[in-house]
């Protein structure tokens, strides 16, 4: 029986060792999935022609994400089934909202 413990005890350590880095990767991939919603995805479907979008967009998604995190303001639909998915609604919203006014109040 002694045999066998430090050999299990290797396994267990590894097995560890192995899901603690795929855990790992799973959280480095939402945060450049996250990165990418909210700072890339905008400007490549909207086309934005002002170089300020690439500010104010971010800001304003991350500000009204935030708000609804904070207020706790319960969202029904598919959104609430990825926090990514909300986040890459509320910045093609933020980007719809950045169009409007760049359309309308400062071409003039």
């Amino acid at each position: 029986m002694r045999e066998f413990a430090p050999d299990f005890l290797g396994m267990h350590t590894f097995a560890i060792v192995v899901a603690y880095g795929l855990y790992l990767l799973l959280i480095a991939g939402a945060i450049w999935l996250a990165i990418l919603a909210v700072f890339w995805l905008p400007d490549r479907l909207l086309g934005f022609r002002r170089a300020e979008a690439v500010v104010v967009v971010p800001c304003a998604t991350i500000a009204l994400w935030l708000l609804l995190y904070y207020a706790a303001i319960p969202i029904p639909g598919i959104l609430i089934i990825s926090p990514h998915k909300l986040l890459a609604g509320l910045a093609l919203i933020c980007g719809l909202a950045w169009c409007f006014v760049e359309d309308n109040w400062l071409d003039r």
